[in-house]
């Protein structure tokens, strides 16, 4: 390797601290598990995050559909038309129209931007870290207010909410559940709170705020300047969403295909959901449900996923793992695993663990596991790096097999100097 490659590795791999570091990973897990707000101070003050350059620049150089870009106002949303024109080469996606976007938000609306990480690669990191943590989707928005109408009003989220001021202050107001793990489609719908607030507090820039999911909430630009703040909100995975996914899995049972005797008497049909009731039964106590309801989920999640231009398309076929090759592969200089769903679960073949992503499984030996354990905090290594970190022997299986995770967009790579918050 030249000294200018060593450089530009050395500099692609040096990982700088970022929101999740500040705050403590562990201690933000403790606070999600007591399910308590809290409000850490003073922590993201990283020009990094974001900021109103990156929103400008955003707004200005991307033509964006109009599910990605909404204003807020009185609980409504504002018609795109008002503020954003058609491209006239697409169907789908608008420009924005500076004059008409500030008379809005000049007007009392509020600036909703979905989606920010898949436009901006320092979001991305935080959101793809959190999701490591806490193995769940995890969706980020940012919102910016210039006066003290509320875009939502009183409300309440389903979701974990870790709030970061960026720029401004922001008022917020918040109150406990008044029903507990409430769902936005629920059955019942949960009170407004009648007490006063748990919380009345001014957030700035730099403070980290976070709100549990079912606490009701209202936050306005009240305090004299204009208010820029992202969310990363934890979307929860609950045991109706468990069961979406089993239902899908009753037609594999007879007793579920056929029909229910509806002309039998009461007998015939007790009986008949009895035999329901058994063979349900019989299903929910099968091993490994969890773990394969978890892997479906991943499935369906194609985020974080790469394209590695040019090497990849010359990469080895799925197949090839299996036999070392004769040449090196030609991996990159430094790689990391951009997908955050992944999982390592035991149950392969003769009980070799299993990693699976976005769909595909791979059993993985000793070898193996140790080169995803080291790409397994999302953070760029070189190769050399993985490959001192297993047997000399097993290097050439594994390299075919980060050449495989490549392929598939599950793992990028760079030979050259990498943004250092990566």
């Amino acid at each position: 390797m030249s000294d200018a490659t060593s450089q530009a590795t050395s500099d692609a791999t040096e990982r700088t601290a970022d929101l999740l570091d500040a705050i403590g990973r562990e201690e933000l897990l403790a606070q999600i598990d007591e399910s308590r707000p809290r409000i850490w101070r003073g922590l993201a003050t990283s020009p990094a995050l974001f900021g109103w350059d990156d929103l400008n620049n955003l707004l200005s150089r991307h033509p964006l559909e109009p599910s990605r870009l909404t204003l807020a106002k009185d609980r409504g949303t504002i018609p795109h038309e008002t503020y954003t024109t058609q491209r006239a080469s697409s169907q789908n996606l608008r420009n924005v129209v500076p004059e008409a976007l500030h008379e809005q938000l000049a007007g009392g609306a509020t600036l909703v931007l979905n989606s920010v990480d898949e436009l901006h690669e320092d979001t991305e990191r935080t959101a793809a870290d959190l999701e490591r943590m806490l193995h769940s989707t995890v969706l980020t928005n940012l919102y910016g207010s210039w006066t003290e109408t509320q875009g939502f009003g009183l409300h309440f989220d389903d979701q974990e909410v870790i709030v970061v001021q960026l720029s401004g202050r922001k008022r917020w107001r918040y109150y406990p559940p008044t029903r507990t793990a409430a769902l936005l489609h629920d059955v019942v719908r949960p009170p407004r709170p009648t007490s006063e607030p748990y919380a009345d507090v001014v957030l700035e820039e730099g403070d980290v705020l976070y709100l549990p999911r079912g606490w009701w909430h209202g936050a306005s630009a009240s305090e004299g300047t204009p208010s820029l703040h992202l969310t990363y909100s934890v979307i929860p995975t609950t045991g109706v969403d468990f069961f979406r996914w089993f239902i899908r899995s009753l037609p594999a049972e007879e007793c579920f295909r056929v029909d229910l005797p509806l002309r039998g008497t009461a007998a015939d049909k007790d009986a008949h959901v009895r035999r329901m009731k058994d063979v349900l039964s019989e299903m929910l106590a099968r091993p490994g449900l969890t773990d394969r309801f978890l892997d479906s989920l991943a499935s369906r999640d194609n985020r974080r996923i790469y394209t590695n231009l040019p090497a990849a398309v010359t990469a080895p076929p799925a197949s090839a793992p299996a036999v070392p090759a004769a040449e090196p592969v030609g991996l990159p200089a430094a790689v990391r695993l951009s997908y955050a769903r992944g999982r390592i679960v035991e149950g392969g073949t003769d009980e070799r663990p299993v990693f699976t992503a976005a769909g595909y499984r791979w059993e993985v030996g000793k070898a193996r596991r140790v080169a995803l354990e080291t790409l397994w905090d999302g953070a760029w290594h070189t190769v050399e790096e993985v490959r001192e970190a297993v047997s000399e022997e097993s290097w050439p299986r594994v390299e075919l097999f980060l050449a495989d995770l490549l392929h598939r967009g599950l793992v990028t790579g760079t030979s050259r100097q990498a943004p250092a918050a990566h």
